[in-house]
């Protein structure tokens, strides 16, 4: 495994906010692989990434829009053509989440995902 993957999920606390612009191209990046692709490298994320961004967290911001997506379909009436619309990485870019922990079963998302979906809500202006 990546050294860099390796530490993504030991983290504890809030993770920091990422730039816009890279949490677009990490979105841009898992869905242009097979949908049996198994974990995606940081050295990679890393290269599409701004050099002085926080890479691993774009990377677990976006994780976290897919996970929420597909569990809850929620984010799809901002979805076109494969892409978020703007509101949605606006608001992921600096939402409150916390790192989830290794060996820990979560019954909820690791941030409050109907507080995430009204602030999407309110920049969309839907």
């Amino acid at each position: 495994m990546d050294s860099h993957f390796e530490g993504l999920f030991a983290a504890a606390g809030a993770v920091a906010d990422a730039a816009l612009e890279d949490l677009r191209e990490v979105w841009k990046l898992y869905q242009s692989l097979p949908s049996d692709t198994g974990a995606v490298g940081m050295e990679l994320v890393k290269e599409i990434c701004n050099p002085r961004g926080d890479s691993p967290a774009a990377c677990y911001r976006i994780m976290m829009l897919q996970m929420l997506n597909r569990v809850t379909g929620s984010l799809t009436r901002w979805l076109r053509e494969g892409k978020f619309d703007d509101a949605v990485y606006r608001v992921a870019a600096i939402f409150p989440v916390k790192w989830m922990e290794p060996g820990h079963i979560y019954n909820e998302f690791p941030f409050d995902a109907e507080e995430f979906r009204k602030q999407v809500d309110d920049v969309s202006g839907r």
